[in-house]
């Protein structure tokens, strides 16, 4: 396990923390497929990290999304800096897959 769940910090909002704690999941699923391709490096298991990877993405994607929607219903001030911060991540993310 590469992050521990209970140890993640809240927001005020309960669903943000129910979609970190998924984001959690994906990215301690997707390490585990990383140690284990690293051990046994078969197709099989390259699949199935790619497999994670793009499940993790397709799911910060859907993450984002969804706070960006609350942030412009809240009229959220720093709404420009936060989407660019998220635009930025799923950059990164892309040119990793």
């Amino acid at each position: 396990m590469l992050l521990d769940i209970d140890a993640l910090p809240l927001v005020e909002m309960e669903f943000m923390n129910e979609v970190h704690q998924e984001e959690a999941h994906c990215i301690n699923a997707l390490f585990e497929a990383l140690l284990t391709y690293e051990s046994e490096p078969t197709q099989e298991n390259a699949l199935k990290m790619d497999t994670l990877f793009e499940a993790w993405y397709t799911h910060t994607l859907s993450h984002f999304e969804g706070e960006e929607a609350k942030m412009r219903e809240s009229g959220f001030p720093p709404y420009a800096m936060h989407k660019a911060e998220h635009d930025r991540v799923l950059g990164e993310i892309r040119a990793l897959l």
